[in-house]
């Protein structure tokens, strides 16, 4: 999914013609040490952010290290619900 579809799901779905639409963002808050799949997600995206010239290999390191580290607490990407009703 492209990069900020969640913030546009609900004008999507007005446009749809959808009414009552609403939207919700999940972010939960994560610890070092609570999931392994932001280090992989990290990992299988390095190509990518190092072609953007932005981060360093040194940097993808650095943000994995601390994904392990029991006093960091970070948020992963963000889950967008949103709904609507369609007319009758």
């Amino acid at each position: 999914m492209a990069p900020g579809t969640g913030r546009r799901l609900s004008q999507a779905l007005t446009d749809a013609g959808l009414t009552e639409v609403g939207a919700q963002v999940h972010a939960p808050v994560l610890t070092g040490g609570d999931a392994a799949f932001l280090p992989l997600t990290l990992r299988s995206l390095r190509p990518r952010l190092l072609a953007t010239g932005e981060v360093s290999d040194m940097d993808i390191e650095d943000v994995i290290t601390l994904t392990k580290s029991q006093g960091a607490a970070y948020l992963p990407n963000f889950m967008v619900i949103a709904w609507g009703r369609k007319p009758v």
